[in-house]
């Protein structure tokens, strides 16, 4: 397909990261560009819209700053989108996400919500997932290429990640053939644009690969670092591998795995493993029974730890000023917030489809709250009245469901005062405040969770309009 060469103004950045331009009245969507950049773009158009590649920086805008990692600026890393962005013209992007989504979508105007963050925008990542390739010790591991997933770009060192991940990553690069394998392994791909020698695998979306994650474990200020590895992928992988792995990675806790098709299983356990294992390291499958708090604390990791405290206090104030005697917490995860209240003489109700998660948070309420087994929306009707109910669902939002059944009781003889929507998605919170009729969007609070991404966290306060 034949691409057009034209100079183009960037004029706003969309949702994913992507700068947006105006070209023969085509929207034109141009990757790593700043609001002001002038920009010499190679566009191919794909109907209603066109997508371009920069061909030359014309005239830089003032917002933009050197991004600091070499595999953003020389591999095109996927895992960023706004390296180039000085801090605050990131931060008011995700603002203007958040008020264009609920305008383009709700149909609601807001006021440009602050966004809060600190001064930590690199080394903040608690947990980072990175793909694996290959087989044996031609392995290698890293993110998907910006716009190509099919492309794997290995990474050395990844600047967001918290220096404890980094230094188990560095470890765990050298062990990549002892991860699981496949029993019919396919042939590796050929190495994409071999003019690069940092460039990686290039692939069919079906070639086997790994995901493996890392997570850092305890509270934020924890002096002692514990790490915990999540691999998903593969059908084979013995027990001596696993503790190969589990004892060369700094301060490894635990090692989970979920082979294709298969529950996820507790490997090893540095504090738990079974007598076999202590004894005779010998090939094989040996789970080891896990530990539920070790469990719930590996599933549960905030990625910035800092910033997602200071969100927990928000959300918790924002709910104690309604001075509320009963309190649904809805996606409850591991229960702090439902913790937090109940301490502080809230009856609460906490509804998570997670297992462990549930029975973890029963074991630490008062006797006046409860957990809820089940998902939001076949647990809600039971778990109603409230005076507050706090909703904090994944990515992809709340069920229609839960959103009907707050609209009928919005317009109850006595509904809740409030409703604190928590979003990570400013398109799905936009969809679903469209969803609750006969609720008004009293206010919008953006944290900065996630900086040198495009992503953004929204507190939503709402509040029946009756």
């Amino acid at each position: 397909m034949t691409a057009t060469i034209a100079d183009l103004q960037i004029t706003s950045l969309a949702a994913g990261g992507d700068g947006v331009a105006r070209h023969d009245g085509q929207a034109v969507f141009v990757p790593r560009t700043a609001v002001g950049d002038v920009v010499r773009t190679a566009l191919v158009s794909r109907g209603r819209f066109a997508r371009g590649t920069v061909r030359d920086l014309v005239e830089a805008s003032p917002d933009r700053v050197d991004a600091p990692c070499v595999h953003y600026v020389h591999d095109d890393c996927g895992g960023c989108q706004w390296q180039h962005l000085a801090i605050n013209a990131q931060r008011a992007a995700k603002a203007q996400l958040v008020v264009d989504a609920m305008q383009r979508i709700a149909g609601v105007s807001i006021a440009h919500p602050e966004v809060i963050g600190d001064a930590r925008t690199l080394g903040y990542r608690r947990t980072i997932s990175l793909t694996v390739r290959g087989h044996g010790k031609r392995r290698v591991g890293g993110f998907h290429a910006a716009g190509d997933p099919d492309t794997l770009v290995p990474i050395e060192r990844c600047l967001l990640a918290h220096d404890d991940v980094q230094r188990a990553w560095d470890a765990l690069r050298g062990l990549l053939g002892r991860l699981p394998e496949w029993r019919t392994p396919t042939a590796d791909a050929p190495a994409a644009r071999r003019g690069s020698a940092r460039r990686g695998q290039r692939s069919s979306r079906q070639q086997q690969s790994l995901r493996v994650s890392l997570r850092r474990l305890g509270e934020a200020q924890a002096s002692v670092a514990e790490i915990a590895i999540a691999v998903e992928g593969g059908d084979r992988w013995s027990a001596t591998a696993a503790r190969a792995i589990g004892e060369a990675v700094p301060g490894c806790r635990g090692i989970w795995w979920t082979p294709a098709g298969q529950e996820a299983q507790l490997m090893w356990d540095r504090d738990r493993l079974t007598a076999s294992q202590q004894a005779d390291p010998a090939p094989g499958l040996e789970v080891v029974e896990p530990s539920s708090d070790l469990a719930v604390a590996a599933s549960f990791v905030q990625v910035n730890a800092e910033l997602a405290a200071q969100m927990h206090a928000f959300v918790f104030a924002q709910v104690m000023a309604e001075s509320p005697a009963r309190v649904i917490d809805g996606y409850a995860g591991a229960g702090r917030l439902a913790m937090a209240l109940d301490a502080a003489g809230v009856q609460v109700t906490a509804i998570e489809r997670d297992d462990r998660a549930c029975r973890h948070a029963e074991a630490r309420l008062g006797a006046a709250s409860r957990v809820l087994s089940g998902t939001v929306e076949t647990r809600l009707a039971e778990a109603l009245p409230a005076d507050v109910i706090v909703l904090n669902p994944p990515r992809s939002g709340c069920d229609a469901a839960v959103c009907d059944r707050l609209v009928e009781v919005a317009s109850s003889a006595s509904p809740p005062r409030a409703l604190v929507y928590v979003s990570c998605d400013p398109a799905t919170l936009a969809r679903d405040v469209k969803r609750l009729q006969g609720w008004r969007v009293v206010s919008a609070t953006c944290f900065d969770l996630f900086p040198q991404t495009a992503h953004v966290e929204t507190v939503c306060l709402l509040r029946p309009e009756a």
